[in-house]
């Protein structure tokens, strides 16, 4: 068994995201993500998604035969 094998990856997002005050200015804000415990501007294009739902999977079958 290989430990990177059923570890999925994430988009980051958007770049960058556009809105206006009231007045009618308009604001831009850069998207960051977490490295650390400290939000920096993005880095990587992915982030590892390691949670309960892509990487711990069970399948169970049962088989009854009729004689």
């Amino acid at each position: 068994l290989n430990n990177k094998w059923g570890v999925g990856n994430l988009t980051t997002g958007n770049v960058m995201t556009l809105g206006s005050t009231v007045n009618g200015v308009p604001t831009y804000r850069l998207a960051t993500q977490t490295i650390a415990g400290v939000p920096t501007l993005i880095q990587d294009s992915f982030v590892k998604a390691i949670n309960i739902d892509n990487v711990f999977q069970l399948q169970l079958g049962l088989r009854y035969i009729f004689n």
